[in-house]
């Protein structure tokens, strides 16, 4: 059994690589993620401001990728 890290990543990343590390830690597509961002960016207990400022917190919180593979 491998423990996925919660990792921004450096390759395949649109704005920051947060999208791309949350979707190889739970293992799905990283379109998937980017869509509940962008859904829950326009609900109305959200604003579209709140979103930015929560992508933006995951930014500077997840640590990036060191780009070495644990094994």
């Amino acid at each position: 059994m491998t423990l996925n890290k919660l990792r921004r990543v450096k390759e395949g990343k649109k704005i920051a690589g947060v999208c791309q590390g949350l979707s190889e830690f739970l293992g799905i597509d990283p379109s998937y993620i980017r869509l509940g961002f962008v859904l829950l960016a326009f609900l109305p207990p959200i604003p579209f401001f709140g979103m930015v400022i929560i992508y933006a917190i995951l930014a500077v919180v997840i640590p990036e990728d060191e780009g070495y593979i644990d094994v």
